[in-house]
């Protein structure tokens, strides 16, 4: 594939499933950006609703990847990053909508500090009932947010915008859904060549990619005044208990329970250490709670407990390449587990 090079400042990318239906509201917010120097691929994993020729037919200055099979959200943006050659990379579901000073806001944040390898806004859920966007007062995402016992969720997911998130704040990550990415950041905390970690197929792997960043120095940044919706297909309905998380679980698919468990301790093995996976005792206690579980209710899901073994040895060369990018001590990082 030769990269795409329009000497632009942002490369939008985006990464289609049968997602026609999300795109006309998606497109027309990129038209209206008072930011004009982008270009955009569209990475697309074998849709059949007609996606593509959606696409060639009405759009046909974007750049259109085409994928045999579905080859997942890591991969297909690894494909992406890899054509385009300017300077920052937004990564954008299909069931996003901008507003006109979203791309304008967010460069000038990932601009500010050669330091920035991530920048992020402020999402809004746009459920489908709402007759505009300016109903919205959901928060959707404002960052990842990591805990003692490594869960990361959505900061702010579900709570009512009373402007408790309007400071422009370092954050943890920010959600793949929609984030401003520095081309020379990833490149140098690329793992044999791959910025997600296509291992990941699905989940996870934005918070796995914000903490090899956090780990070799990179800050993200989250600018309030960034706004963009979110259509989120699966979004949290419940709170953070033992319960609400369980509860939570049910409402989602047998795969995304599978690859979301999966992922999450390959996550672990990859950029924790050690002797805190094993001996810290908020790590070890929220594990074995979710291992019980997994035994009674959730047979698809411990189906995984094979292939998370079997994967070991490769997680662990992963965790050679990071540890050589990693630039700052543990101490530095403890800040951030809440």
């Amino acid at each position: 594939m030769n990269q795409v090079n329009h000497n632009k400042e942002i490369t939008i990318i985006v990464v289609t499933w049968n997602s026609k239906g999300f795109l006309p509201a998606l497109f027309e917010s990129f038209q209206k950006q008072s930011f004009k120097d982008y270009q955009v691929i569209i990475v697309d994993n074998n849709s059949s609703d007609g996606t593509v020729e959606f696409i060639k037919e009405n759009y046909p200055q974007f750049r259109v990847w085409q994928n045999a099979e579905n080859t997942g959200f890591a991969k297909a943006n690894n494909q992406a990053i890899k054509l385009a050659s300017t300077p920052y990379l937004l990564i954008c579901n299909p069931d996003i909508i901008l507003e006109p000073e979203f791309l304008s806001e967010i460069l000038k944040t990932a601009q500010s500090n050669d330091k920035i390898g991530s920048a992020g806004g402020k999402l809004l859920r746009f459920p489908e009932n709402l007759k505009t966007l300016t109903d919205s007062d959901t928060i959707d995402s404002t960052g990842i947010v990591i805990f003692k016992n490594r869960r990361a969720i959505d900061r702010g997911e579900n709570e009512q915008d009373r402007g408790q998130y309007d400071r422009c704040e370092e954050v943890f990550g920010i959600s793949g859904a929609l984030v401003l990415y520095s081309k020379s950041a990833l490149e140098r905390v690329a793992v044999n060549g791959e910025y997600f970690d296509e291992d990941f197929f699905a989940y996870k792997e934005d918070v796995d990619l914000a903490w090899r960043l956090k780990l070799a120095g990179y800050q993200s940044v989250y600018n309030p005044s960034a706004r963009a919706y979110h259509r989120r297909a699966v979004a949290r309905k419940t709170d953070l208990s033992d319960k609400g998380t369980i509860t939570n679980r049910w409402g989602k698919t047998a795969l995304a329970n599978y690859l979301s468990y999966r992922n999450h301790l390959w996550m672990l093995i990859k950029n924790e250490g050690y002797l805190r996976i094993f001996f810290h005792p908020v790590i070890w206690w929220y594990e074995l709670k979710k291992i019980i579980y997994l035994l009674f209710k959730e047979p698809n899901t411990r189906k995984a407990l094979p292939e998370i073994v079997k994967q070991i040895p490769k997680m662990s060369q992963k965790r050679k390449r990071i540890k050589q990018i990693k630039s700052i001590k543990n101490q530095d990082l403890k800040k951030w587990f809440k």
